[in-house]
């Protein structure tokens, strides 16, 4: 007979689905689900069918395939009244999981009693702790704190008895995703770099209730404050995931990302795209007029017209084609551009340019008050290392996004040094205003502002030297002197002891 055979080789690819799952090879799981669920169907070995059928629907569950995961539910559910207590109270797991990635949170509620009642008479552990964690955060969204703290306990108590590193890093994440919902950061933190550390120690990647909106939030905390970086950022490559506003920092895993402030680089999956030979002019120009156009894009008229201005309409729209196809290819991935009903764009998922984040940096900053808004302009000022493409050729749009950012930037330290001064803090606004003069060295207003800041301070030497700065800068850059106003503080500058 072949039925051990057959069990072994069942047996086995249940145990590899499940590593495929916990590692977040999420096809794999189900692809190796269903090939042992086909051996089964011939060999007549079905002891393993309902966990099979559960793994390769938790794995579609946490890619986000409800599809695939509806109809394998529908397949456990249909063998339910004869299968086992374990099975049964998996199968209502998964259901209470399913709703809650539908926004159903009575019905995972539900769900999740009936998986509760019928674990401890399964005498299994493992299930047991899930079941604990996840009906635990269902308390948090029912209003029940107090409930929901006993079941984490609970969860974390048989977590650790078992020692097992699966169950400990699914109860720490969603209990650190607790506390920074009730805005406890400082738990919410330490209970994040727990998650993080043991995820990295034992390559996980996933866990039964994974929600991707949560562990992109979570990774982005994670990045900011420093949590196992290199994992955290794989981790987000990994299983593709991205917050709901798209982060304003370049510490954000981005498959691709544009530097266009006082240069023009691109890096694709952190390394610098250098070419060997002679550089793509033409894909390389209409990636710098995508980002002067910003995530709306543009349309494929505005760029073939500045693109290819001599060439005709079939022979415009043959170029465009393959420039773009050779854009694509360049930034290693499809998904980077773009092109739905006639306009391009790059898709901010997978594209950051640092233009677009000083841009909203800056609009953030403008809706804050108090030290949020000196953070968020703090950071853009960091960010603005000089002049929108500074060497690409004068395009309208460039001229218009240059002009745009210019003012942007103005605006953002004076505001700064203003607040600085406000505080008295003058020593912190003139270097500010140095700052951005150095960015910025015909911007006549941050000369005045640093002449009176440093006058202030009593360095009445270096504000002489600003006066004589500013005057060089105006005369070399655009043939004229300072203005009445600056030669007026110069003046209060020279008679003050």
């Amino acid at each position: 007979s072949g039925d051990l055979p057959d069990l072994f080789s069942v047996s086995i690819m249940a145990v590899k689905a499940l590593y495929q799952f916990f590692t977040g090879n999420c096809d794999k799981c189900i692809e190796t689900a269903r090939h042992a669920l086909e051996l089964s169907a011939i060999s007549g070995v079905h002891i393993w069918d309902d966990h099979l059928r559960g793994n390769a629907a938790a794995a579609a569950l946490s890619k986000g395939d409800m599809e695939t995961a509806g109809h394998t539910l529908e397949e456990m559910s249909r063998g339910l009244e004869k299968a086992m207590r374990l099975n049964k109270a998996f199968y209502f797991f998964l259901k209470s999981w399913e709703s809650v990635l539908s926004d159903d949170m009575e019905s995972a509620y539900r769900h999740q009693q009936l998986s509760k009642e019928l674990m401890p008479e399964t005498g299994y552990l493992p299930p047991v702790a899930a079941v604990h964690i996840a009906m635990a955060e269902l308390l948090y969204f029912k209003g029940d704190a107090e409930g929901a703290e006993r079941e984490f306990e609970a969860g974390k108590e048989i977590a650790s008895r078992m020692k097992s590193a699966y169950w400990e890093f699914m109860y720490h994440v969603f209990s650190a995703n607790a506390a920074f919902e009730n805005a406890d950061d400082a738990r919410g933190t330490g209970l994040l770099r727990h998650a993080f550390a043991i995820a990295h120690k034992h390559s996980l990647a996933n866990m039964y209730g994974w929600r991707a909106p949560m562990m992109a939030r979570l990774c982005a905390r994670a990045l900011r404050d420093g949590i196992e970086k290199e994992f955290t950022s794989e981790l987000i490559r990994k299983r593709d995931l991205f917050p709901d506003v798209p982060p304003e920092t370049d510490t954000w895993p981005y498959p691709v990302k544009v530097y266009t402030l006082g240069r023009f680089e691109t890096f694709i999956n952190d390394q610098l795209l250098e070419f060997s030979g002679k550089p793509q002019k033409k894909p390389l120009q209409m990636l710098e007029m995508l980002v002067a156009m910003g995530p709306e894009g543009a349309s494929e008229k505005e760029l073939t017209d500045s693109l290819w201005p001599d060439a005709d309409g079939d022979l415009a729209q043959q170029s465009f084609n393959i420039t773009l196809h050779r854009l694509r290819k360049l930034l290693k991935n499809e998904k980077t551009v773009l092109l739905r009903g006639g306009k391009v764009s790059l898709c901010r998922r997978y594209v950051w340019a640092d233009a677009w984040s000083f841009e909203a940096l800056c609009l953030k900053a403008k809706d804050e008050k108090g030290p949020s808004a000196a953070d968020f302009l703090e950071n853009a000022l960091d960010m603005y290392k000089g002049r929108f493409l500074p060497l690409a050729a004068m395009e309208p749009c460039i001229i218009s996004r240059q002009e745009k950012l210019d003012s942007l930037f103005l605006n953002l330290v004076l505001a700064l040094g203003n607040a600085y001064e406000r505080e008295g803090s003058f020593e912190k606004a003139a270097d500010i205003y140095l700052k951005g003069k150095e960015v910025n060295d015909t911007a006549e207003e941050l000369y005045q502002k640093l002449m009176l800041c440093l006058s202030r301070l009593g360095q009445r030497t270096k504000a002489i030297m600003a006066y004589n700065q500013c005057r060089s800068a105006l005369s070399s850059k655009l043939g004229i002197g300072p203005s009445p106003v600056t030669e007026s503080i110069y003046a209060q500058v020279l008679k003050k002891n």
